[in-house]
């Protein structure tokens, strides 16, 4: 899809500068490594603010997580997950064993850890909060309790492996890897019961990778994990986003989103979608970032741009200029930004 470059998009008439008002809130969706998180929104909103234009990062990535990873949030992955996980156990086994799960689990397998997972909600309830504050360097006493393997804990088949490989006599030394692995079996847990695009460090990447065929990659944005617990959290992003603009609160703002890996899209993609909702007219949607670059230059569903009214592509300060300057918010600095497309505007963000 060709798009004129940035200096033919027509130029909003410039909105008064309020560098105290955030008129960008640059979003990391979910979900990227935890441990190491994708710097370019950092790096974009000094860029931003040393031109005076208010901004705001938040990482949903970590925001969604700590939604879940909860004694609440567990609650209601276990009261949703117990009906379809005893629908699926009551129900005859399928012809031949029925095919394996993707990480090659047989379906006897599947339903022996669906029952046991289902038999140890309590423990879990009791342990999410400790096991995360320790993983964050909160609760290091807790390592005692991870490396004693005494039933004081859940567990799971990755976890079942690792102990197996150090002959069930883990050490405090080992408690980092006996927790992380707890997270995986639970969130493989939520991937059998609830939902199949979910993983711990990305969504929907199988289906992301497909976007080209856009209906398939847009069956990303509907699954459950993000319908219980994105929609919360982005509803209260907008009601700090209202909150914050409060005196200039008729004026657009810029909702820019980076997607660096395929498994961002889905949230990418959900974000962009209740923004709009939510603001309508008031808020500008552009995407940017490695998966932009590499996957969608060549993009033809115009269904995308329902969602996203700028693609940024390729060097991120030019191309969010260009953006800022034909929504009038920064009209006064020279663009030089490479060209991208939506809708007959244009971009590049990295």
């Amino acid at each position: 899809m060709s798009a004129p470059r940035a200096s033919d998009v027509p130029r909003a008439s410039a909105a008064p500068r309020a560098s105290g008002v955030p008129r960008v809130l640059l979003l990391q969706p979910p979900f990227v490594q935890l441990n190491s998180p994708y710097p370019s929104t950092w790096y974009l909103s000094s860029f931003l603010a040393g031109r005076g234009i208010g901004n705001r990062v938040t990482d949903h990535s970590i925001g969604l997580f700590e939604r879940i990873f909860c004694r609440e949030g567990f609650r209601r992955v276990f009261g949703d997950a117990r009906p379809a996980a005893l629908a699926r156990l009551a129900a005859p086994p399928p012809a031949g064993g029925g095919a394996p799960s993707v990480d090659g689990a047989s379906e006897s397998a599947i339903r022996f850890n669906l029952s046991r997972f289902l038999s140890q909600e309590r423990l879990w309830l009791g342990s999410i909060d400790r096991l995360v504050a320790y993983l964050r360097g909160q609760d290091p006493e807790y390592a005692h309790v991870l490396a004693a393997a005494n039933g004081a804990t859940p567990d799971g088949p990755r976890l079942d492996r690792f102990l197996q490989s150090v002959d069930f006599s883990p050490s405090t030394d080992d408690a980092p890897v006996v927790a992380s692995l707890l997270l995986a079996d639970f969130a493989d847990f939520v991937t059998t019961a609830l939902d199949a695009n979910f993983a711990l460090v990305r969504y929907a990447e199988s289906l992301s990778a497909s976007v080209r065929e856009f209906p398939t990659a847009e069956k990303a944005a509907s699954g459950w994990i993000l319908s219980a617990f994105y929609a919360p959290l982005l509803e209260a992003e907008w009601d700090k986003v209202e909150a914050e603009a409060a005196p200039t609160v008729s004026e657009p703002f810029i909702l820019a989103c980076t997607i660096p890996f395929p498994g961002c899209l889905g949230g990418a993609l959900f974000a962009a979608r209740s923004a709009k909702a939510r603001f309508g007219s008031r808020v500008r949607t552009l995407a940017g970032g490695g998966y932009v670059n590499t996957e969608l230059r060549s993009v033809r569903s115009a269904r995308f741009f329902d969602y996203f009214d700028y693609l940024c592509f390729d060097r991120g300060y030019g191309s969010l200029s260009a953006v800022l300057d034909a929504e009038g918010i920064l009209a006064e600095d020279v663009v030089d930004g490479s060209a991208g497309s939506a809708k007959g505007a244009l971009a590049g963000a990295d």
